[in-house]
């Protein structure tokens, strides 16, 4: 079976770019389906009917007062993980169409319905239970692919079953749950030492995919200035005790190099050209919170 990132692109679909993405500002669902429309031509997904109808139910299960995870973070999430896919297509010679739409399922589906409360606040608070009690069919199945404690997660999974069994859309069920249960960044190390044990030579495609839906996740900061900073405000606004803007920095040095760091060596392996890019854009973005943090030391009063 031949490649599907291996197609050209339509001439009228310009190329992705990390840097062309602004979804500063919330977008209308048209605007948003046109964009996700045109992601998808560039994996060889045909729009359908059935895909412009998932979309407006998608749409509307991001909800657009939750600061952080609503439909502009999934388009990101989907805009950055489909990138990340076409950089590396090398790897993926014998990836099929069934694979390439289930992680677009993926990318796109990975936060839906999200609450805007971690799985934390939803274990302290005990509000997990409602949250779980959603199971239809099989998806009691795929929450087995989620630790005990991700509870958003196996919410996410029930979700978005539910929508693709509405409109009749076929995936591969497996890999959607594998992907969207390692967004979870309780797992976020253990999948690390996991592939450090493994031979570089061996890792599997899923792996693979698990490496770029992670960093499409988190990865922000390697996009331009103004949208990573968007993200950042948006995501400190979600919390339950937004951070000060005296620990907003340290907070934000700490998450990227304790997450979007080692997870961004991993396309070592897998691309060390675009690895190398985009570790100029990651060190550019942490430099200027280095600066910020250096700037709130030396402004602090001296009984702070």
């Amino acid at each position: 079976m031949s490649c599907f990132l291996c197609q050209p692109c339509f001439n009228h679909t310009p190329c992705i770019s990390i840097e062309d993405h602004d979804l500063s500002k919330s977008i209308s669902i048209y605007d948003w389906k046109k964009r996700i429309r045109n992601l998808f031509i560039h994996v060889q997904i045909e729009w359908s009917t059935k895909y412009e109808l998932l979309m407006d139910d998608i749409y509307e299960f991001y909800h657009m007062n939750i600061p952080f995870h609503n439909h502009t973070h999934a388009y990101d999430v989907l805009q950055l993980g489909i990138f990340l896919l076409l950089k590396c297509k090398p790897l993926f010679k014998k990836i099929t169409f069934d694979t390439t739409f289930t992680f677009c399922l993926a990318l796109l589906c990975h936060d839906i319905d999200h609450q805007g409360r971690t799985n934390s606040d939803l274990e302290k608070n005990g509000s997990f239970v409602d949250l779980e009690c959603d199971l239809i069919d099989d998806s009691e199945s795929l929450h087995s692919y989620c630790s005990l404690t991700s509870h958003n997660e196996k919410h996410h999974l029930s979700t978005a079953c539910r929508l693709f069994k509405k409109h009749n859309v076929e995936y591969n069920k497996s890999l959607f749950a594998t992907l969207v249960a390692h967004t979870d960044l309780l797992r976020h190390q253990t999948f690390l030492e996991n592939l450090e044990n493994k031979n570089t030579k061996n890792i599997s495609i899923e792996d693979q995919l698990i490496v770029l839906i992670k960093l499409a996740d988190i990865g922000h900061i390697l996009r331009p200035w103004k949208v990573h900073m968007h993200f950042v405000n948006a995501m400190n606004r979600e919390r339950t005790d937004p951070l000060s803007t005296l620990d907003l920095p340290y907070d934000t040095i700490n998450f990227n190099a304790t997450f979007v760091y080692p997870i961004l060596l991993r396309l070592k392996q897998m691309n060390f050209v675009l690895y190398t890019k985009l570790c100029a854009k990651y060190e550019k973005n942490m430099q200027k919170w280095k600066d910020i943090r250096d700037f709130v030391i030396s402004n602090q009063a001296p009984n702070h």
